[in-house]
């Protein structure tokens, strides 16, 4: 079964090749409902270079790695544990983007050096980051969120105080 997948951005320079966008096998495998991102790894020196995420199934099985971007720079690694998942993307462009940061619920890691023109992607509540769209060259041209809702075994647990209570002798 397929997810409903919404695509946000694209924010950048106007050069570049169009990746990601709406590309069929891209979308089939993260819109599979039991995707998840593993990690991401950033090639970057003075402009971010390249993204690639790679995505495994409810049973860590690799699903894929997917990459937008040129081949240089050096190489930095975001490795998302089970429970993890982007929630929001902020970056810099002038005529590519030079500065990114991506942050989960619990962490997050910043990539290149900032630049003029700043933007950001925040994914709404119940919703989460699944992957990224835009333009790529030599270099990350433009660049774009992918979203979809938070499968049901990802979201945070409520805690009804009156049952917490009653675990701690309370009425």
């Amino acid at each position: 079964m397929t997810v409903q997948l919404y695509y946000s951005g694209c924010s950048g320079g106007t050069g570049g090749n169009e990746v990601f966008n709406h590309d069929p096998h891209y979308e089939s495998v993260i819109g599979a409902e039991d995707c998840r991102i593993s990690e991401i790894i950033v090639h970057q020196g003075n402009v971010i270079d390249s993204i690639a995420v790679s995505y495994v199934d409810s049973n860590d099985n690799p699903l894929g790695t997917f990459k937008i971007g040129g081949n240089g720079g050096y190489m930095s690694v975001l490795q998302l544990k089970k429970e993890s998942y982007i929630t929001a993307l902020y970056g810099a462009y002038d005529n590519v983007v030079g500065w990114i940061q991506i942050n989960t619920g619990n962490t997050g890691m910043s990539f290149g050096l900032t630049w003029n023109t700043e933007f950001v992607y925040h994914a709404p509540a119940g919703f989460l980051i699944i992957g990224f769209w835009g333009a790529e060259g030599d270099y990350i041209d433009r660049l774009g969120v992918i979203m979809r809702k938070i499968p049901e075994e990802q979201l945070p647990q409520k805690i009804f105080p009156s049952k917490m209570l009653t675990q701690f002798g309370g009425r």
